[in-house]
């Protein structure tokens, strides 16, 4: 054989050497050991989180890196094997869309409209409490009772002047301090 033959022949060898090296299936990433193995030795570590855990005041980082851990359950997940050690997934977000002053104008609005109601019973009190120098909270709550009426009869003075004062309002007439 020459040496042109002998370096075809070698050359023909070494390709169908790669094909076969090829063609057999191989893991992600080569252990000495198998990812059981490396689950069973690693597993403490595994359960105490991803990125590390708070131990005595300090942040301690895991004893195996984040690309092996990846590479175990990388090889666990495509042996078909369940992975435990991921942190819980949170719920995801919802974003609304549109702006915030557009979806709150509508009940903005309708709080305007009932407080516009309670308008002139707010004002008739905040001119009763202005003229006396104090505000009573059943003042709003008080319906207008005419003089001739049997439950004026029947109130003490304070009561009587706001409702003499609250009679004066409703009639226009300016409010003095008589007691």
């Amino acid at each position: 054989m020459t040496s042109k033959s002998k370096f075809l022949v070698a050359m023909m060898a070494s390709s169908s050497a790669a094909v076969q090296k090829a063609a057999t299936p191989v893991a992600p990433m080569s252990y000495q050991f198998t990812w059981k193995d490396k689950i069973a030795k690693y597993k403490s570590e595994l359960a105490k989180g991803v990125w590390g855990y708070w131990k005595l005041g300090a942040w301690t980082p895991l004893a195996l890196s984040a690309r092996k851990r990846a590479a175990i359950r990388r090889e666990a997940l495509l042996a078909g094997e369940d992975w435990p050690y991921d942190p819980p997934k949170k719920e995801q977000r919802t974003k609304r869309k549109g702006h915030k002053c557009d979806r709150v104008s509508a009940e903005k609005r309708a709080r305007t409209a009932e407080l516009m109601q309670k308008m002139p019973e707010m004002l008739l009190a905040y001119k009763v409490s202005k003229c006396i120098g104090y505000q009573l909270p059943f003042i709003l709550s008080c319906n207008f009772i005419k003089k001739e009426d049997e439950s004026f009869a029947m109130m003490n003075g304070k009561q009587k002047i706001i409702v003499h004062f609250s009679i004066n309002i409703v009639n226009g007439k300016l409010l003095t301090r008589e007691y």
